[in-house]
């Protein structure tokens, strides 16, 4: 088993080595521009240096390197930061996947509030759902989603 997974971390680092030099050749992008992608894609989704290189199973200082353009990130990398929210076609080529220009993308805050949210009893649901509604009505004048916030 480790065996066949070696050999397909191989051919995915491989791959993505000439993924890399296609991507240059096509798009003009060099390693500098990845480099600044992934650090415009990790601020993008909210994440710290040492975070996000935890996430990607690095060293922050390797993660230092990738944003610097010294270096980039192996294929497994990349697919673990893909789990987390980040773009690897636009760190790669430049340009948006289409999901990601589709989506609305939640920061990490976000997304840590959502999780709370879907793991609380439904009377609790409800009584986020009444503070949001309050809240955002008070910073919009009274009306949210077509609703006027409740009183008290």
């Amino acid at each position: 088993m480790s065996i066949k997974l070696l050999t397909v971390v191989g051919w995915c680092e491989l791959n993505i080595v000439r993924i890399s030099a296609l991507c240059q050749h096509l798009f003009g992008a060099d390693i500098r521009m990845i480099g600044n992608r992934l650090k415009e894609e990790r601020e993008r989704l909210g994440y710290t240096q040492p975070v996000f290189a935890e996430l990607a199973g690095a060293k922050k200082r390797t993660l230092i390197d990738w944003e610097k353009g010294v270096s980039s990130p192996t294929a497994v990398q990349l697919s673990a930061l893909a789990e987390v929210g980040i773009d690897v076609v636009y760190v790669i080529t430049g340009y948006r996947s289409a999901q990601a220009a589709q989506a609305d993308p939640l920061t990490n805050r976000e997304r840590h509030l959502l999780d709370n949210y879907r793991h609380s009893k439904e009377e609790d649901k409800a009584a986020i759902e009444r503070v949001a509604l309050n809240a955002a009505a008070a910073e919009q004048g009274g009306l949210t989603n077509g609703k006027k916030a409740a009183s008290g």
